[in-house]
């Protein structure tokens, strides 16, 4: 991860990075095992094109009546987060060494 990283964005991964990776990449193999996942790509850190952005991990790859797949992992280690009165269901939280607002991942109702 070290070598890809630094050979895609030019520079050495910090701390923080390292961190993550120790913590999360886990729990990604967790989910993807014992789902049976084959013929699936995994891309990590990958860089969104035009931007300069950073998507934690993407799957893809190709599924039933050959459709295509796309799923888009964001890791979040916060430690604790206080929601906020203000619509819009943002919280906040202290990540990357300051505190943020953010805004709360909502679950889809079926």
């Amino acid at each position: 991860m070290s070598e890809n990283y630094k050979a895609r964005l030019g520079k050495d991964p910090g701390i923080p990075e390292f961190v993550s990776w120790q913590n999360s990449l886990s729990r990604v193999r967790d989910l993807l095992e014992p789902g049976k996942i084959h013929d699936t790509f995994v891309a990590l850190e990958y860089e969104v094109p035009y931007n300069q952005s950073r998507l934690d991990c993407l799957l893809f790859g190709i599924g039933k009546n050959d459709i295509s797949n796309v799923i888009l992992i964001e890791l979040k280690q916060w430690s604790n987060i206080k929601a906020l009165a203000e619509e819009g269901n943002f919280v906040d939280t202290y990540t990357g060494g300051r505190a943020w607002e953010m805004l709360k991942k909502i679950k889809a109702e079926k």
